[in-house]
Parts: structure tokens; sequence; C-alpha cells
């Protein structure tokens, strides 16, 4: 019965049971993608910042993606094994009569690198975008 209880203590006690593990996405990605404006020159670079969302919406993530254009913001689930994140985005503030929303998937490529695609809503084009860990 103590073996039992201690066991038990240890188990609740030790910070698996505590804490959930950050997701690999987690940190700062310098990116860089092609994109659906010809007059944003692209391939653009920016920047992609990515946090874990605690407001218990549903989605374990929460990013900003900055680029010529203003700011995105990202959510999305992410996958069993930790290395797909993929959900929608809307930019904050492009300077257009309109809001810019769309889709977006990111994969882990090792714990450096990103790849994936991003969409407007609304079309069946997709653009690439890739990633490296600041």
């Amino acid at each position: 019965m103590i073996r039992t209880l201690l066991i038990a203590l240890l188990v609740l006690a030790s910070p698996c049971a505590t804490h959930a593990q950050e997701s690999p996405f987690v940190g700062e990605w310098v990116m860089t993608w092609d994109g659906p404006d010809p007059n944003d020159k692209c391939p653009c670079t920016g920047s992609l910042s990515i946090v874990t969302d605690m407001s218990g919406n549903g989605h374990p993530l929460i990013g900003e993606w900055t680029g010529p254009r203003g700011t995105a913001t990202l959510r999305g689930t992410v996958n069993l094994e930790q290395n797909f994140w993929g959900g929608s985005y809307t930019v904050d503030d492009d300077r257009s009569a309109y809001i810019r929303k769309g889709f977006f998937r990111l994969e882990l490529r090792g714990r450096n690198t990103l790849t994936g695609s991003y969409r407007l809503d609304g079309s069946a084009i997709s653009f690439s975008w890739s990633g490296k860990r600041q």
C-alpha cells in the first residue's frame, strides 16, 4: 500500500505530469516566401514569431507573420507528431480596402527549418514559404 502511494506521488510530482512539452514550432523564424502581388517583388522576406496560445480557444499556437503588407495573425492546430502546423491567417493591416485572409500549412524539417505554403481565401493557388530559426 505504501509503495503504491509513493509511486503515485512520484508520478504526480514529475515534471512530465505537471508541464506540457513546448511545441517545437515555438520561437522566432526568418521567413522567405513567394507572393500573389507582382508589386511586392517577391521572393519576400520577413519574420514569424510563434508562441503558445494560452487563451484556451482550441488553437495551441498563435503566430505573427510580419512582411511588406503588414502583420498577419496565424492560428491553427498541430498534429500529434508535432511536425505539422496548419490553420488560417488574417492580415491585420495590409494598406488595402479589404481584409486579407487565407490558409497556411507549415512542416518542420529538423529543429531549425520550416517549409510549407499559404493561399488567399477564395483562391486555388498556393504560394510557397520557408523559414530558418533565428
